[in-house]
């Protein structure tokens, strides 16, 4: 912690430049704009950075910035980036979030979500009209 410590006093280097070595544990670490440090998994992307902040940001994130340059919610986060997440009110969760997600974070928030979303369809299982089934790309 020391180190760290150091590392983010340290104002000859732009924060993100002291962060260009990798981490060996398969974690990335990135920086809200106001400076705080999030430890996320390698290949985590804006929306698993929305929700490791809070799900309900997670939930309404429409994008970001990384490094003050634009950025959709797939894009993959590096080590030392600075990440700012942008929200709009009638934004609601896609079934597709689940294939770039790299968090658990987000199931518990985004999946009851998506179910109630998707209407309620009979389907035929072989043997009888299962009503309970739904249709959709929700899992």
């Amino acid at each position: 912690m020391k180190q760290l410590r150091e590392l983010m006093e340290d104002k000859t280097r732009p924060l993100a430049q002291n962060f260009d070595a990798k981490p060996s544990s398969g974690e990335i670490f990135v920086f809200t704009p106001g400076g705080d440090l999030r430890k996320l998994p390698e290949g985590a992307t804006v929306l698993d950075f929305a929700f490791d902040i809070h799900t309900s940001l997670g939930l309404t994130c429409s994008g970001g910035k990384v490094n003050n340059r634009p950025a959709a919610i797939r894009d993959v986060l590096h080590n030392g980036d600075i990440v700012e997440v942008l929200t709009q009110k009638n934004q609601k969760p896609k079934a597709d979030w689940l294939g770039f997600v790299t968090t658990s974070r987000p199931a518990p928030g985004s999946r009851p979500r998506c179910a109630r979303s998707t209407p309620r369809t009979p389907v035929w299982d072989g043997k009888n009209w299962n009503a309970n089934s739904r249709t959709g790309n929700c899992p």
